[in-house]
């Protein structure tokens, strides 16, 4: 073989390889950067409680993240937290706090927010990227029916053991005293036939 054709055979699978890196760092498929979480914290019969958890899956530092979806203009944000909050129609914006914008490799936040209505977000987008969301609690476990926050307020969710616990009947014989266990008998001595003198 001689040298110019060595030396173009070289060049050649240099170029290859090139082409190759470049698309390996372009394509979508292998980039991974930011990631939002949708999970529904509480329902009720007019509203919910919904939060996003924003994740950075690497390879560099997240200085500042935006998660966007659609509501339809009926669904009203009664209150946020932990963000701020842009709107436009149906079009949502929520951008970072001060305070948790700086997201290294691994880490992670949340905001949330309090729903007016019974749409969920559409059409996440994350940094103008897909949002990974996870299913909707309300999809997993039936919703508990309460009363709607008011303004400003936040909903904690309660689980639900007590109902659990009061059609037990384990739980009847729980607890300290008497009360809630069997009353104990007390033994009957037959009257003596015999009489004091």
């Amino acid at each position: 073989m001689s040298r110019h054709s060595s030396h173009a055979s070289i060049r050649l699978v240099a170029s290859w390889l090139f082409v190759g890196a470049t698309l390996l760092i372009a394509h979508p498929a292998f980039a991974a950067g930011p990631r939002a979480d949708y999970v529904e914290i509480a329902s009720w019969d007019t509203g919910y409680q919904a939060q996003y958890t924003v994740a950075n899956d690497g390879p560099g530092t997240i200085s500042a993240w935006t998660v966007a979806f659609d509501l339809p203009a009926n669904n009203t944000i009664s209150s946020s937290w932990d963000s701020a909050l842009t709107r436009s129609g149906t079009h949502l914006v929520f951008t970072n706090a001060t305070w948790n914008g700086d997201l290294p490799p691994g880490a992670q936040t949340s905001f949330g927010f309090v729903v007016a209505g019974l749409t969920r977000p559409t059409n996440c987008r994350i940094n103008g990227g897909p949002c990974d969301t996870l299913p909707a609690l309300t999809e997993r476990l039936p919703p508990v029916p309460r009363s709607a926050p008011g303004p400003g307020d936040r909903v904690h969710q309660r689980r639900e053991h007590g109902i659990v616990a009061c059609n037990d009947p384990r739980s009847r014989r729980s607890g300290s005293g008497t009360r809630g266990r069997r009353a104990r008998r007390r033994p009957r001595y037959p009257r003596s036939s015999f009489s004091a003198t």
